[in-house]
């Protein structure tokens, strides 16, 4: 009795966590398509290299700024709903000083601190890295204090990978700087 009971619970407990997919994925599809396939796409990466040559181009940094916080605004009020859900409970404050996790990830992904260059793929992979990291951490008998040690030491492994793979594609292009 016992047995089938928890094994219904965890069946139910599975499911929910497949379906909290499905609007992670369509999200991760739609920015996708808007990076890559629109115009407003090659304006953001635009603006990320240079604002001043996006606009020479003929970009509008302010539409264009716009659109991505509006975006970035929707994608935060659906995980939003997304965590609600799975948590069955709102609490305000509960991601409150994870911001330095989270620029950790991306960058671990490969995305450049400085904007212009980076990929979704590349940005989850950095995420599961995270995650996988600090379950680890735990799992070995750590604190969770040292998640954030650990964390900061593989961010500054890969921007230093970051910037010597900048530099050496630099120097076979013939563009020296310092």
């Amino acid at each position: 009795m016992f047995i089938s009971q928890y094994s219904a619970e965890y069946g139910l407990i599975m499911a929910a966590s497949v379906i909290a997919l499905i609007p992670v994925l369509i999200a991760g599809l739609a920015t996708y398509f808007i990076l890559r396939k629109t115009m407003i796409g090659r304006g953001i990466v635009a603006i990320g290299n240079d604002e001043e040559s996006a606009r020479r181009a003929g970009f509008n940094p302010f539409k264009i700024r716009l659109f991505v916080y509006a975006y970035s605004g929707a994608l935060a009020g659906m995980m939003g709903i997304v965590y609600a859900a799975q948590v069955n409970a709102l609490y305000p404050n509960k991601m409150v000083g994870d911001e330095l996790m989270v620029v950790a990830a991306v960058v671990i992904g490969g995305t450049k601190i400085t904007g212009g260059q980076g990929k979704i793929f590349g940005a989850v992979l950095g995420v599961l890295i995270t995650y996988l990291l600090n379950s680890t951490l735990i799992m070995i008998g750590l604190s969770s204090s040292w998640n954030n040690l650990f964390v900061g030491a593989i961010l500054v492994i890969a921007v230093a990978i970051t910037s010597y793979q900048e530099r050496v594609k630099n120097r076979k292009h013939l563009i020296f700087t310092e």
